[in-house]
C-alpha cells in the first residue's frame, strides 16, 4: 500500500509540474509579468511562481480564474499529460485536415492556421 500512495504522490507532483509549466509557457506567449497575473487575480507574484514551479497546488476556482485571465480552456493546462504519443486537439485538426480531399479544404485551413497563430502572439 505504501507504493501506491508514493507513486499517487508523485502522480500528482507531476501533474502540479505540467499544469504549472502550461501557465508559464502561456504566460510568456502573451508576454505577460507574473505581477501582471497576480494583479488581476489580487495575489502575489510569489504565489504565481510558486503556482508555476509546481510548488503549490492550484485550487481549481484558481485555475478557471487563469483560463480566463490567459484566454485559454480548462483543456490547456492538461494537455500533454496522456504521453507524449497523444495528439493535441489542433494536431488532430492538422492530421484531420491533411486526410481531406479537395484543395478548397486545404486552402482555408491554411488561413484559419495564420488567424490562429496570431491570436497566439497578441
Amino acid at each position: 500500500m505504501t507504493n501506491t500512495l508514493t507513486d499517487l504522490k508523485k502522480l500528482s507532483a507531476s501533474i502540479e509540474t505540467h499544469v504549472g509549466n502550461k501557465i508559464r509557457e502561456r504566460r510568456i506567449c502573451l508576454k505577460l509579468k507574473q505581477s501582471d497575473i497576480a494583479g488581476k487575480m489580487g495575489i502575489t507574484g510569489q504565489q504565481i511562481h510558486k503556482y508555476e514551479k509546481g510548488v503549490d497546488r492550484i485550487p481549481a476556482s484558481r485555475l478557471y480564474e487563469l483560463s480566463k485571465i490567459l484566454f485559454v480552456s480548462l483543456d490547456f493546462f492538461y494537455e500533454g499529460l496522456e504521453g507524449e504519443a497523444s495528439l493535441s486537439k489542433g494536431q488532430e485538426l492538422v492530421v484531420t485536415c491533411a486526410n481531406m480531399k479537395g484543395k478548397k479544404v486545404k486552402i482555408e485551413f491554411l488561413n484559419l492556421e495564420v488567424i490562429l497563430c496570431d491570436l497566439e502572439n497578441l
